[in-house]
């Protein structure tokens, strides 16, 4: 196991008899899991799509290696000894916009939801078909591939109004002033694409497919968890419910009554 002294590098076996892929691809993926026929399950699905899958122990030495740079995509278990995985993300998401799945036995709505809070892009429950774990693969290694949703959010992308609240994407912040709330980079993108089209329903397959890629599956409720947060956090600062309205049989709607700041 590396320390904070040691250089960070790629495992080539250890006491459980793990070994990382011999093949180099520009995508590389941190694996946290401690259960071995899953870590082999990870490691085979990521070479298949061409990632090099880089193995860990601990939640701090994945932390370690995304602070250098070293990590492009991270699939974490949650249950790993006694870390706390969720502080993990917020730490990572805190100062990086890597893609982040977690996949979990831990399969509760309560910790879905504080799942994707803390900053992770998707939630993927044990146990799961192999061929969903490529699928949501394939669409974070194009996630990483491409410009992150940070950099999207150039300046052309002016401040809105709307109710009295003040959205600006650039920086993920709402405000009512003196209140301010903040959306992670996944929660801006849905905001953005709501923001196109204000006063006309956007279904969720329309936004899943947008947001998720063909990683998207349709049997999952990820979307309407993140449009959920965002109507937390529009709440905590004396928001209305009402900013994003959910129209039957058509999707998602933000309010009409948009205004340039």
């Amino acid at each position: 196991m590396q320390t904070a002294h040691q250089p960070i590098q790629t495992k080539a076996g250890g006491a459980k008899g793990r070994q990382a892929p011999h093949h180099r691809s520009t995508v590389r993926a941190a694996v946290l899991e401690d259960d071995d026929s899953l870590h082999k399950i990870f490691c085979t699905a990521l070479q298949k799509e061409q990632v090099t899958a880089i193995p860990f122990d601990s939640y701090l030495e994945m932390a370690m290696a995304v602070r250098a740079g070293m990590i492009d995509i991270a699939l974490i278990d949650l249950g790993i000894g006694n870390e706390d995985g969720m502080q993990v993300i917020k730490e990572v998401r805190a100062h990086s916009a890597l893609p982040i799945l977690i996949v979990s036995g831990r399969t509760d709505p309560k910790t879905v939801c504080a799942g994707l809070d803390c900053g992770a892009d998707d939630f993927l429950r044990k146990p799961f078909d192999v061929s969903e774990l490529h699928a949501r693969i394939r669409g974070m290694v194009r996630r990483a591939a491409a410009t992150p949703v940070a950099a999207e959010k150039s300046s052309s992308i002016k401040p809105v109004v709307i109710d009295g609240v003040t959205i600006d994407l650039t920086v993920g912040v709402a405000e009512i002033f003196p209140l301010k709330c903040h959306f992670t980079d996944r929660e801006c993108h849905i905001l953005q694409i709501l923001l196109k089209t204000p006063g006309k329903a956007v279904s969720r397959e329309s936004i899943s497919r947008i947001i998720f890629g063909k990683g998207w599956a349709p049997n999952t409720r990820i979307l309407d968890v993140h449009v959920s947060n965002i109507r937390t956090k529009l709440k905590s600062i004396g928001a209305s419910p009402r900013i994003i309205r959910t129209r039957r049989n058509s999707g998602y709607v933000i309010n009409a009554n948009v205004a340039a700041k």
